[in-house]
């Protein structure tokens, strides 16, 4: 869109919560974001601002207003890409003095952040479990016992006698140990469809995975939506299979193979994992 100066900026902020300029209409990138940030900052509104070299333009994102995309435009973070931080917490047990014996329980808090560092707004939460499944005395009870989607999955991975089930070893290659169980990704609907969950996602296995022979999850909506994605108290058994195949298309991005049911795995020996970060991260703008 055109705009003629930085006070239509702050009226579009206002009304629309976006705004992209190409940069032939901004020579000076970086003072236009000053600009910006500053008469937002008098007018009282939150702001994000960025430069996209590959769509040729700057950006101005208003963080009262919520995300919007823009259009005619790919996929972007409608947010500086620094804004975004995952914010980790580990439970541990103080009684216990075998934890490797045991599932260890991981979160991350999505956020964002002004320029200061504060977090603004938080925009989602991932729960995953490291799971040392060969010195264990019973993964699968332990699995069995969190939620129900991790018994779903421990039903998957595990034969009746608690070992690595024979296909799922036959399926991955022999290196590392222990495995990466991704129990729930939420998203607030708002930041949906940008890329984040992959994004988030791999972050978190490239920080807790390194040395683990696989990743697992299950692909499988957490709300009842139709086939057009409006949330639902009943949906039927189709758009339910319509929602799951949608699943298991995202969570193929990051290297995710389907194993069993609703239960799909990602070989952490192999180098599929790495690829598919590098074309995630480059989806959004990022590089390694």
């Amino acid at each position: 869109m055109a705009v003629a100066g930085i006070d239509e900026v702050v009226d579009v902020l206002r009304r629309q919560g976006a705004v992209r300029v190409p940069l032939r209409d901004a020579p000076d990138p970086e003072s236009w974001r000053r600009e910006v940030r500053r008469a937002c900052k008098s007018a009282g509104i939150r702001v994000r601002t960025g430069i996209r070299e590959d769509l040729g333009a700057v950006f101005a994102q208003s963080l009262d207003h919520g995300p919007k995309r823009v259009e005619d435009a790919p996929v972007i973070l409608p947010f500086e890409v620094d804004s975004l931080i995952l914010r980790y917490g580990h439970r541990q047990y103080a009684f216990r003095t075998d934890d490797d014996r045991h599932l260890a329980q991981w979160s991350a808090s999505l956020e964002l952040t002004d320029d200061d560092g504060e977090v603004v707004q938080g925009i989602g939460h991932i729960l995953a479990y490291t799971v040392e499944f060969e010195s264990m005395a019973d993964p699968f009870g332990e699995l069995d016992a969190e939620t129900a989607d991790l018994s779903d999955i421990a039903a998957a991975v595990f034969d009746s006698s608690g070992d690595l089930d024979a296909s799922l070893d036959d399926m991955v290659e022999a290196f590392g140990s222990g495995m990466l169980v991704i129990d729930t990704v939420r998203l607030e609907p708002a930041w949906r469809g940008y890329g984040l969950g992959p994004l988030c996602v791999g972050l978190m296995i490239e920080r807790l995975a390194a040395g683990r022979r696989l990743v697992v999850l299950r692909a499988a909506p957490a709300e009842r939506r139709t086939a057009k994605g409006e949330v639902v108290e009943e949906s039927s058994d189709a758009e339910r299979d319509i929602a799951v195949a949608k699943l298991g298309r995202l969570w193929s991005r990051l290297g995710f193979e389907h194993f069993k049911d609703e239960v799909w795995v990602l070989d952490l020996g192999l180098r599929t994992f790495e690829k598919a970060m590098d074309l995630v991260r480059a989806k959004v703008g990022l590089r390694r």
